[in-house]
C-alpha cells in the first residue's frame, strides 16, 4: 500500500496542473529510476567471501518489494525460499519470473448450451 500510495505522489496532480504532490511539495521533479517491476526477474550478486572462484558470482531470485529498513530491493530467491535484501542487482524486468497470467488458464468459460439441460 506504501508503494502505491509513493507512486500516486510522483505522479501528475490533474492534467492542467501537470505538477505532482511531489514536485509542489519539494520543488523539483521527482526521480523514478528505482522504481522497478514487481515479480521481475533479478541476478542478485553474491559477495567474494560467500562464494569460490569457480562458483556462480549471482543467483536468480524474484523483486518482491523495497526495503524499509536498508537502502536497496528486497528479493526471494525461488530455490532456497529465502529473502535477501541487496543493492548490487542487475534487473530483467522484461521478463517475470512466473510468466504471464494467460486468459482461460485457471478457468474455462461455461458453455451457455449446457446450463439450460433439466437437472
Amino acid at each position: 500500500m506504501k508503494c502505491a500510495a509513493y507512486v500516486i505522489n510522483m505522479m501528475p496532480l490533474s492534467p492542467n496542473n501537470l505538477k505532482s504532490p511531489y514536485e509542489l511539495m519539494f520543488g523539483k521533479n521527482p526521480c523514478m529510476k528505482h522504481l522497478r517491476v514487481f515479480g521481475s526477474i533479478c541476478y542478485v550478486h553474491i559477495p567474494v567471501s560467500q562464494h569460490s572462484k569457480l562458483d556462480t558470482k549471482a543467483r536468480k531470485c524474484i523483486f518482491v518489494r523495497y526495503d524499509e529498513r536498508k537502502k536497496g530491493w528486497k528479493f526471494m530467491d525461488p530455490k532456497t525460499h529465502l529473502f535477501v535484501v541487496s543493492r548490487d542487482v542487475i534487473f530483467d524486468e522484461v521478463s517475470l519470473y512466473y510468466g504471464v497470467a494467460q486468459e482461460g488458464a485457471c478457468y474455462k468459460p461455461m458453455n451457455p448450451e449446457a446450463s439450460n439441460l433439466p437437472i
